[in-house]
């Protein structure tokens, strides 16, 4: 099976028009489900039940803080100091600050984000100005061509993937931050003749479109799943964007005995770091057909079950407290549910987990147990920690 290695994007510069308004991907999103009784890990048949009433993190976690950039609006003033009404989308759809300025002070009219955003590149929907880009080397005024960051804009890998894990299952999730990274991507494959609406969020017709692009360059089986890659997005973001937090799983190494890629691996080093116990697995990754009951998470990478027959009680929910930390979703299985105790785990934004790993993911971050059941995760209050991921961890 091919895998995907990490390449170089190249240095052209490509931009494209922002739109009044926004569309949503048409198809639901993993919706139709079955309500079945626990016993299984959730495949992508059994994942089914649509729930859109979490938008917070996993167990009803603070959502993400508004980081002022993407999506963020400024709607208590419409007017500005000197009392000059708010312009309105008639000004401009997108363009640089710099450029909107003059443009509005020839209308007569004002911009609230303005001066503090004249060299970012704003947007406006719905008659409210936004940030959609903050440019660190200013903005460029086109000539015949959209307005744009200078040089390349630059997308977060990582917060991509995040998106291509929860969104696809569990629906668009507002307080995920990535969108702009998503629509960057969702141009790059329209202008590859694949069609998607550019709008912002990974959904199923995202997923979809981005599979299209993986088999074009000959990847197949878990290689073409609508997880982006490092080889297939920089293959995608030549001349168009540049590539930030990477996310490498690396090659398959051993575990206690079990193979894992070195992503999993480091982070379930560092897990066991922070318990007084050990960490051993009773299966690993790469692992397809290997347990039924398994119901294919561990074909791909990311996947383990550990032991905790030796463990106390307590011990048990320290270990799942421990490996969401460093950015596991991780459950304690138990005889109620079907299973003899152990916990499952799957390493959140590993890019090589099967379809039906992916959905485990969706379920944990809305607070679910990624059971067919989708009923709500046993975890109790006190070891629950924030949605986060490795690289998040590691503070990349």
């Amino acid at each position: 099976m091919r895998r995907e290695l990490w390449g170089t994007a190249a240095s052209l510069a490509l931009f494209f028009a922002w739109g009044c308004g926004s569309s949503n991907d048409a198809t639901a999103q993993g919706q139709g489900g079955n309500a079945g009784g626990g016993g299984q890990e959730g495949d992508a048949g059994l994942e089914g039940s649509t729930d859109t009433d979490a938008s917070t993190g996993a167990g009803g976690n603070q959502p993400w803080p508004d980081a002022g950039l993407e999506g963020s609006t400024d709607t208590d003033a419409s007017t500005s100091d000197g009392g000059a009404a708010v312009c309105d989308c008639s000004l401009a759809a997108l363009g640089c600050g710099s450029s909107l300025a003059a443009a509005a002070k020839t209308a007569g009219c004002s911009i609230p984000l303005l001066p503090e955003h004249d060299g970012d590149l704003l947007a406006c929907s719905d008659g409210t100005w936004s940030v959609q880009a903050a440019c660190d080397k200013g903005c460029e005024v086109g000539s015949g061509a959209p307005d744009a960051c200078a040089g390349l804009p630059t997308i977060s890998m990582d917060l991509l993937v995040i998106q291509a894990q929860v969104e696809p299952f569990r629906g668009d999730q507002p307080s995920l931050p990535g969108d702009f990274d998503v629509e960057q991507v969702q141009q790059a494959l329209v202008d590859e003749k694949i069609d998607v609406i550019v709008d912002g969020w990974f959904g199923n017709d995202t997923a979809d479109a981005y599979a299209t692009w993986q088999k074009s360059l000959g990847y197949s089986g878990l290689d073409a799943t609508g997880i982006p890659g490092p080889s297939s997005l920089a293959a995608l973001g030549t001349g168009r964007f540049e590539i930030a937090h990477k996310i490498i799983v690396g090659p398959k190494v051993s575990y206690s005995g079990k193979t894992v890629n070195q992503r999993t691996k480091d982070m379930l080093t560092e897990a066991d770091s922070l318990l007084a116990h050990g960490i051993a697995l009773t299966q690993g990754s790469y692992n397809p057909g290997g347990v039924d009951a398994s119901a294919g998470t561990h074909d791909g990478g990311g996947t383990v079950d550990i032991s905790v027959s030796s463990l106390s009680t307590t011990q048990r929910w320290l270990t799942v407290q421990a490996l969401r930390r460093v950015g596991f979703a991780a459950w304690l299985r138990t005889p109620s549910q079907g299973f003899s105790y152990h916990i499952h785990a799957v390493a959140i934004g590993d890019t090589d987990v099967s379809l039906s790993a992916r959905n485990q993911i969706a379920d944990y971050y809305v607070g679910k147990n990624a059971l067919a059941s989708h009923a709500a995760d046993n975890t109790p209050d006190a070891y629950r920690v924030p949605f986060t991921w490795w690289e998040k961890y590691q503070g990349r």
